[in-house]
């Protein structure tokens, strides 16, 4: 068994306006933020140092982004992307072996590349991979700089070129979140989500 992680990018050097974006779209699903020294987090996610006019986002739920939320036609990244009208993808790698990427123009394009080995399967989630695309990871939609371009097949390489300061592993797998406090990591700013409470008089309606 090899690494498995994933790490969104987004093409902004605002953190504060994307750290307000990524906490409207989550509570919008019926999270609201939270201290982790009063409640436990169901969800975590860290906005961390960019580089090259990129920015990385990473999940606890490490395909959070990547899944459609219910009773939508796109994934989250590409909704993230429309709100801000700026370019994302995202990096994710299973088993060490094996990679997706997922690309969302700021107008809502998306295009999906590479695979899980172990499936063989053209399907992510609810987006399809071309025939063209499939096992062949790379930007196909989105204008990236050469350099980013050349190392599309290794997320560790990814990651430390976007990311200054923080080991690459940290960054591109889910260890990130194998503890339960979050670690100290330069210029890194953590956002906690918990599940809201339903009101028992309105459940009970």
């Amino acid at each position: 068994m090899g690494d498995w992680g994933s790490v969104t990018y987004v093409h902004t050097c605002r953190r504060d306006h994307l750290e307000e974006t990524v906490a409207r779209l989550v509570e919008r699903e019926g999270y609201g933020r939270v201290k982790d020294k009063d409640d436990a987090p169901s969800l975590r996610a860290v906005i961390l140092g960019a580089r090259g006019g990129w920015t990385a986002v990473k999940f606890s739920d490490s395909e959070f982004m990547v899944r459609r939320r219910a009773g939508q036609d796109r994934p989250r990244i590409s909704e993230l992307a429309v709100v801000l009208a700026r370019h994302a993808f995202q990096v994710s790698v299973f088993d060490g072996d094996s990679m997706t990427l997922v690309e969302a123009s700021r107008t809502g394009r998306v295009c999906v590349s590479g695979g899980e080995a172990a499936t063989a399967s053209r399907r992510y989630h609810a987006e399809t991979i071309k025939k063209k695309h499939h096992f062949d990871p790379g930007f196909h939609l989105l204008p990236v700089r050469e350099d980013l371009e050349n190392v599309a097949g290794d997320w560790m390489d990814v990651a430390a070129l976007l990311v200054p300061g923080v080991e690459a592993d940290l960054v591109a797998t889910d260890s990130l979140f194998a503890k339960a406090r979050a670690p100290e990591l330069p210029s890194a700013r953590w956002l906690s989500f918990a599940k809201r409470k339903k009101n028992k008089r309105s459940a009970s309606r």
